[in-house]
């Protein structure tokens, strides 16, 4: 049976890591993380090559970033269990943001003879205090994003 599955992305800590491999003879991640208040327990796979190089890098009881294929399939007493298909595991301090931001980045255009080019009018304007005033249906926003993970993950 075929259970449902939504794309996930969420931080864990890390219980256990160690390399598998199918009757079909492919190598595979399989980690035991805890997530969340309360400490869910999470099963979570990763398939093809960059196993090897991945587990080198987990330590444990460190945190990881995990994307994937989250289910709730049911184990052999019939509960469910979060388990999540990984298409990407790697430890907090081994992202790096600005590459990923780089890689999505829109090219724009050069301007002649090396002059910055002028920002599109859709990017809005540049209100006297700095910040950008948006047109059409984009929101403003005031705060800025707050990237404090304390609440997930607490002081030892």
């Amino acid at each position: 049976m075929q259970h449902q599955r939504i794309k996930c992305a969420c931080f864990c800590v890390l219980k256990d890591a160690e390399i598998k491999t199918t009757k079909a003879g492919q190598d595979y991640l399989s980690i035991i993380a805890v997530s969340g208040k309360d400490s869910y327990r999470t099963w979570i796979t990763l398939y093809g090559s960059s196993v090897e190089a991945i587990i080198g890098k987990l330590r444990p009881e460190g945190k990881i970033y995990v994307e994937g294929w989250l289910s709730l399939p049911r184990d052999k007493e019939g509960e469910r269990f979060p388990r999540i298909d990984a298409e990407l595991v790697q430890p907090i301090g081994e992202i790096d943001l600005r590459k990923r931001a780089a890689s999505t980045k829109a090219k724009e255009p050069a301007a002649p003879n090396g002059q910055r080019a002028d920002p599109p009018a859709s990017r809005g304007d540049i209100l006297a205090d700095g910040r950008a005033e948006q047109k059409g249906s984009a929101k403003k926003y005031d705060k800025p994003f707050n990237d404090d993970l304390s609440d997930i993950f607490p002081a030892a």
